[in-house]
């Protein structure tokens, strides 16, 4: 539990990090932190199979949510439905969080070597 808790705190931060640093590129890039922060995070609000694939694939592999609560809570509520990989990944939101946030530190990383002063 304390993993999953940790996976997902790694995965938010990290999200927020990487729509954060489009500032680096972007000039008014308030609107893509508010859809990635805001709008696509509404979507875990509830179970992801209640979508259809595009967009549970989306909350897995390109915008990971789904590691946040829904395959954590599928397996600590014995929901996990059998003969597919959400068994691995009600377990692996440690790994992806872990993942995702050096993703996250590399663009930020670019970023600041990107970055020109608008100031004097």
């Amino acid at each position: 539990m304390l993993l999953t808790v940790i996976g997902g705190t790694l995965i938010q931060a990290a999200i927020i990090v990487i729509s954060a640093s489009s500032a680096f590129w972007i000039v008014r890039s308030g609107t893509i932190v508010d859809i990635a922060i805001y709008t696509i995070r509404s979507f875990i609000n509830y179970p992801i199979s209640i979508y259809g694939k595009s967009i549970q694939l989306l909350l897995t592999f390109v915008i990971p949510y789904a590691f946040v609560n829904f395959y954590p809570a599928a397996a600590f509520l014995d929901k996990l439905e059998s003969g597919t990989m959400a068994g691995f990944y009600a377990y692996s939101s440690i790994i992806v969080g872990a993942l995702l946030f050096a993703l996250a530190c590399w663009v930020f990383n670019r970023g600041v070597l990107r970055y020109d002063s608008s100031g004097s």
